[in-house]
């Protein structure tokens, strides 16, 4: 019998070498790797074959997207909740990469909840372009488990911390080829990223990747204010020696050291799959997930079908099974029919008034439902709308729609506004967008100029 517990995974990444696979046996919280390999492939397209060749059937898939295909960033959310923060940070990626927001893709990890209502997030930006081959696995498999597109820091902070336990604020780095990753995590979270050219080849590389680790120090405290580094860690699949760690050590002012993980992890490995191997050894939240909105939505509407299918098969499962308990204690066929006639004659009798409740319950309702006056939103908004936001101009057409124009001093403050307009009674059937929200110079400083439209 199948044991529903083990699943089969396919962690991959597309890199200047090649194609880089690993198969992965996962079994509640244990990881067994049944083979890693790197595929010379000559073009995206051929993606779907070589995975199909490595025994790819239904599988799940999950890319380790290089993080010189993205960017990090930290920011304060004026949300805890979780559609909130996601609709949020899709606005405020434009701000960080030169696109409409409608060609980028985002993910986020929560670093900390504050008391204030407001969150930490680091969010994840990338291109759709970045993620649109890995897409066409899903158009080639329409069987395909789940696709999942994870930043490859998160991979290299999974490893790291599945070997070892620390708490401190420290910086893991992943180098291969004319690549280095650079990763800052505490306490299991990454709190910051970055890719750099580098090559451990060259002489005086030491110097070099100390000089890369300064600035991603520096930009890592100015931007989330953290904590200064006091510990390096190098994962790799070919020793450093103690010089080289002592030169990078001097330079950086951190302890530096390396760890062999392959040896740890009993594994014989050609080519560095650090993320990779990370990604494999156990989930990550779906937040982690930089996929398209319309892919997000279609992957879970597929989990909520299976869980459909899952349930209507259990629930026909106990009606024929309570039907055959009730067949066999009959003494024939006929008294059977009998009994189920009778029963369903009394089950007509009781449902009339039933359904003669339900005709003046829709009745009622129709009767009562009509359409909010403008003196119901203007009320509605007299009541949420802070004070230290002004509304300069409100339009209104009956049922249909409201356009609020205003200013207010931060951007935050709008991003709550359109929460709180999403929590009230009078806009449940609107659909709530900001239109823009611009910075303007005046006089007294700077203030955010917006629009805000509900529609229905």
């Amino acid at each position: 019998m199948k044991d529903k517990n083990k699943k089969t995974i396919f962690i991959i990444q597309l890199s200047e070498a090649g194609l880089k696979i690993v198969k992965c046996l996962r079994h509640n919280a244990q990881a067994e790797f049944l083979s890693l390999s790197l595929e010379k492939i000559a073009s995206e397209k051929e993606l779907s074959g070589v995975l199909n060749k490595q025994g790819f059937k239904s599988n799940e898939i999950i890319v380790a997207l290089p993080s010189n295909q993205a960017t990090c960033r930290f920011l304060k959310i004026p949300s805890q909740n979780p559609e909130e923060i996601e609709k949020i940070s899709g606005l405020q990626a434009a701000r960080y990469l030169p696109f409409p927001t409608e060609e980028l893709v985002t993910a986020y990890q929560v670093i900390r909840a504050g008391q204030d209502n407001f969150s930490d997030i680091i969010l994840t930006i990338a291109h759709k372009n970045a993620v649109s081959s890995y897409l066409n696995i899903l158009a080639d498999n329409p069987k395909c488990a789940k696709l999942s597109i994870i930043l490859s820091s998160y991979g290299i902070c999974n490893l790291y911390y599945h070997l070892r336990k620390e708490t401190e604020t420290i910086m893991l780095i992943d180098a291969e080829g004319e690549q280095a990753e650079l990763v800052i995590a505490e306490d299991k979270k990454m709190l910051f990223s970055r890719s750099v050219k580098l090559n451990l080849g060259q002489a005086g590389w030491e110097k070099a990747l100390a000089a890369e680790i300064t600035k991603t120090v520096d930009t890592f405290l100015k931007e989330a204010q953290g904590k200064r580094i006091k510990k390096i860690i190098i994962l790799g699949i070919k020793d450093i020696s103690s010089d080289s760690l002592l030169k990078i050590g001097q330079e950086a002012d951190a302890t530096t050291e390396f760890l062999n993980y392959p040896e740890e992890l009993k594994l014989k490995l050609g080519h560095s799959f650090t993320s990779l191997i990370g990604l494999g050894l156990e989930s990550l939240p779906e937040s982690l997930n930089i996929l398209p909105q319309k892919t997000k939505t279609r992957n879970l509407s597929l989990k909520l079908k299976n869980q459909q299918i899952k349930l209507g098969i259990l629930i026909a499962g106990i009606i024929i099974a309570g039907f055959l308990g009730i067949a066999k204690n009959m003494d024939n066929k006929t008294i059977y029919l009998q009994r189920l006639k009778k029963q369903l004659s009394g089950v007509e009798k009781e449902a009339r008034p039933l359904e003669g409740m339900e005709k003046r319950f829709k009745l009622i309702e129709n009767n009562a439902g009509r359409t909010d006056s403008a003196l119901d939103i203007l009320y509605e908004l007299h009541r949420i709308v802070p004070e230290h936001i002004s509304l300069i101009n409100f339009n209104y057409e009956e049922n249909r729609l409201v356009l609020l124009h205003g200013s207010t001093s931060d951007l935050n403050s709008v991003f709550a506004l359109v929460a709180a307009l999403e929590k009230s009674p009078a806009f449940t059937k609107y659909n709530i967008k900001i239109k823009y929200a611009t910075r303007k110079k005046i006089q007294t400083g700077e203030i955010i100029d917006f629009e805000i439209g509900c529609t229905r």
